[in-house]
């Protein structure tokens, strides 16, 4: 279609709109080729709407041409572009389009920027990668920004309300889009900066006498995305636009009526619209400063009164959902004026907002905000902060805490009953209820009020629920939500079985348990496993719940905690069912496990010690099990496994009893592993090295491992040097190489000075196995060669007397290899510079 019709064929679509705008199958043809064909050219599309835009209507030239008179009609009115050129020429000729058409050519915009900006070319959106791939900027879509400013300011001068709402939406696109872009000609500045005046003046007809509520509503909301957005981060500098959403919380904070801009009063229900849109958009502020840091700057004067707000429009929009009477006082945002408007006028506008304000008290009860704390028990922080709630050892909950909670638990089991729907606003607004819960669960906002009985089943059963229904990248939350739940509640039952059948804990870690054996096995491979980044952060979440529960627990039932995340997570190491790697990434969460402080008591000390010999046993007995095989999965299982056990060897304390055969049979097949062709080398040369760095702790375990590891070491340097010399060698063995030299440096650092001689005895003729007399002609050769004469550099200046000692013991040969290759290192960087100094006096010596 597109070779054959072109552009002329998508105006004739266009026309026939013009002909009977109710065609729907015409907006579908429309729609669906610019969905398939904008990427590839945006440019050509934003031209086409371009040209359907800058035309009038019939109507509209009659009334130009006739009486001046302003007539308006439902149909006829559209976009006043070029009237200023065209009246020096008449009217004649001037091609008509209707508003719907118009209308319709504005909502292909905002397609064309959702398409590109969803597709992952990122060519269209930033001007230095379009460079690097050689791409020309005339098509791309960053080279239209000021075109699409332009047709979204033109929108906004219109008559017709749908079209100035449209253009809105346009404008937002673009500063969404186009925030991070860096301008073509300056790299070190942003895109957007230059299309600052534009777009104020592109906003400032949203704020005219001739505005309708919608209208102010939207454009507070694309106030709030520039100020969001990162083009202006001074303060001083966001001018008109920035004081345009101060004036409307202002007016916000006082019942009544509103007026904004140059609007007049507003009606009740109007009112209503704006003061909610008002607080949406400065709880998207909010949510936007945890990444970018200028905004706690502009939310930070005004958040006691932004606190006290949204905790009243959740309980204002509670209040709508159970069709109950509003709450005649100052802190209802629903003046009571207006009350009787009831449920089909206001609920509406909360439902779109309810969201994105709930995440915004979610971020300031996480980042422990005290105004929030005090709007959820219906005060305010005075001054002196002597009205500042007590959060010790808590039993009631705060004043609006069953109404917050009321609505997350609606919202999550509602979302739970449809959990097969993957949809961006569904995940959305389940991440912001949990993300809310993960407060709400604290003793200081739910004092002992979510342990009742009647609510706790409620609540442990949609928790069950979701962790077998939900997706990985909402159970990150669910869990995270469930370790702060159960953490509370250990700390608060001390002196009772804190792990009973029915307790909270305990419920808290069958859930995790069945999650982390959900995620890990390929048996039960189901939609709730997702991105495998989601199910990497599933797993770390999962084991760091495990460790934050058991770090509550203050009897021995810690260990019994730790000891079966361990087992949980053994099974992840032994598993070779899929070539996809869910240990390295999570080997940090690990760690954490590991690092949780033991108990002095003896028998605890000795359990824990069990545990460690038993998972280093394990990882050990793993990688045994894969020899004589190969292959990815194989290669995989190994090389976790050697980090594992490296890290179990690195972290646990001095005082822990690990087997002799164990230590020995780990150092062996690490020391084995180096002398594989594949990668496993690499990470057994990473595994060697920094096994001797940690060495240095002076921990017993640890300095037998380096004193078992250096003569498997040295080996791996005699068995690579023939293929320095022949230049076979490869980047993956030059490596290696590279981190035994960092494992020799980490060594011979901590040896005292006295002992270094006799180790560089043993290093010296090692590393003269990779010199030669004449340097390699192979690039990766030669790259070994100057680490490798680097690191003898280092050793001679780091300890001359020693270097000196030892080199005096060497054989001739060694020594005079070893001396060759340093004078020919030192002197390859001063001979341009002595070369004519140094020539001159040998000739006139022999003369």
């Amino acid at each position: 279609m597109s070779k054959l019709g072109g552009d002329q064929l998508v105006e004739d679509l266009f026309g026939m709109l013009d002909d009977d705008s109710s065609v729907q199958g015409v907006r579908n043809v429309i729609s669906s080729w610019l969905q398939q064909t904008v990427i590839y050219n945006p440019s050509a599309w934003i031209d086409l709407c371009q040209r359907i835009m800058a035309r009038t209507t019939a109507s509209q030239q009659v009334a130009d041409a006739a009486t001046q008179q302003n007539l308006r009609d439902d149909e006829g009115e559209s976009l006043n572009v070029g009237l200023s050129q065209d009246s020096k020429g008449g009217s004649r000729g001037r091609l008509t389009s209707r508003w719907r058409t118009q209308l319709f050519a504005l909502e292909c915009l905002h397609d064309i920027c959702t398409i590109v900006a969803n597709s992952g070319r990122k060519e269209h959106l930033n001007a230095i990668v379009a460079r690097n791939q050689g791409i020309p900027s005339s098509g791309l879509l960053y080279s239209r920004v000021s075109d699409l400013i332009k047709m979204a300011f033109t929108a906004s001068t219109a008559y017709v309300t749908e079209i100035r709402l449209a253009g809105l939406v346009v404008l937002r696109d673009v500063i969404e889009m186009f925030a991070a872009s860096p301008d073509p000609a300056y790299d070190d500045a942003l895109l957007l900066e230059q299309h600052q005046a534009p777009i104020t003046a592109a906003l400032t007809p949203a704020f005219s006498s001739d505005s309708t509520p919608e209208i102010l509503a939207s454009a507070v909301h694309a106030c709030a995305v520039f100020v969001g957005c990162g083009v202006v981060k001074d303060i001083g500098r966001m001018g008109r636009i920035l004081k345009l959403l101060t004036t409307a919380l202002e007016q916000s904070k006082d019942s009544g009526m509103l007026s904004l801009g140059e609007a007049g009063e507003l009606s009740p229900n109007a009112s209503a619209m704006l003061r909610i849109s008002t607080l949406s958009a400065w709880a998207q502020l909010q949510v936007s400063s945890v990444q970018q840091g200028y905004l706690e700057n502009v939310v930070k004067p005004y958040r006691s009164s932004l606190s006290s707000l949204w905790i009243a429009s959740l309980r204002d929009y509670a209040s709508i959902r159970i069709d109950s009477e509003f709450l005649h006082d100052t802190s209802s945002v629903v003046d009571s004026s207006y009350s009787s408007l009831g449920k089909e006028v206001l609920l509406p506008y909360y439902s779109k907002a309810w969201s994105i304000i709930l995440q915004a008290v979610a971020t300031a009860m996480q980042a422990g905000d005290p105004h929030i704390l005090a709007a959820m028990d219906g005060k305010e922080v005075s001054e002196n902060k002597n009205d500042l709630v007590s959060t010790g050892d808590r039993k009631e909950p705060t004043a609006f805490f069953y109404v917050i909670f009321g609505l997350v638990y609606e919202a999550l089991v509602t979302s739970s009953a449809d959990s097969s729907s993957t949809t961006t606003a569904r995940q959305s607004g389940v991440v912001s209820a949990l993300q809310a819960l993960k407060c709400l669960v604290r003793p200081e906002y739910s004092g002992s009020a979510i342990i009742e009985p009647t609510i706790f089943e409620e609540f442990i059963s949609l928790c069950y629920r979701m962790g077998m229904t939900e997706s990985a990248g909402i159970q990150v939350h669910l869990v995270e939500m469930l370790a702060i739940f159960a953490a509370s509640q250990s700390s608060s039952s001390v002196g009772s079985d804190v792990l009973s059948l029915t307790s909270p804990p305990a419920h808290c870690l069958r859930i995790c348990a069945h999650i982390l054996k959900q995620t890990t096995s390929p048996s039960r491979a189901s939609a709730t496993q997702g991105q495998l980044s989601d199910r990497i952060a599933l797993i770390s979440s999962c084991i760091s719940a495990f460790a934050s529960i058991a770090a509550s627990i203050g009897t021995s039932q810690r260990e019994d905690v730790r000891g079966v995340a361990i087992l949980l997570y053994s099974d992840l190491l032994k598993d070779e069912s899929s070539e996809i790697d869910l240990v390295s990434p999570t080997l940090p969460a690990l760690k954490t496990l590991l690092d949780i402080p033991v108990s002095h008591r003896p028998e605890e000390r000795e359990r824990y010690s069990r545990l460690i010999h038993a998972l280093l046993s394990a990882c050990l007995l793993n990688i045994d099990s894969m020899r004589g095989r190969s292959g990815a999965i194989s290669s995989k299982k190994i090389k976790n496994n050697m980090l594992a056990a490296v890290l179990i060897l690195t972290v646990v304390p001095s005082w822990v009893k690990v087997g002799r055969a164990a230590v020995e049979h780990g150092c062996y097949l690490i020391s084995q592993k180096l002398l594989d062709a594949d990668e496993t080398s690499l990470t057994a040369s990473h595994c060697a090295k920094t096994l001797i760095l940690a060495s240095s702790s002076g921990s017993p375990i640890l300095r037998q491992c380096a004193r078992l590891l250096i003569p498997g070491l040295i080996e791996f340097v005699a068995k690579i040097a023939p293929l320095i010399h022949d230049g076979t060698v490869s980047e993956t063995q030059s490596a290696a190489i590279s981190e035994v030299w960092k494992a020799f440096a980490a060594l011979f650092t901590s040896t005292v000075e006295d002992q270094r001689p006799r180790l560089l005895g043993v290093f010296l003729p090692t590393i003269s196995l990779l010199l030669a007399n004449a340097p390699p002609s192979q690039p990766v050769a030669a790259l070994v060669t100057t680490q490798t004469i680097a690191q003898l550099l280092s050793f001679a200046t780091t300890s001359p007397s020693a270097f000196k000692e030892a080199a005096g013991k060497l054989d001739t040969s060694t020594r005079e290899l070893l001396e060759h290759s340093i004078r020919r290192a030192v002197g390859g960087t001063a001979n341009a510079a002595a070369q004519s100094a140094a020539k001159p006096q040998i000739s006139l010596r022999s003369f």
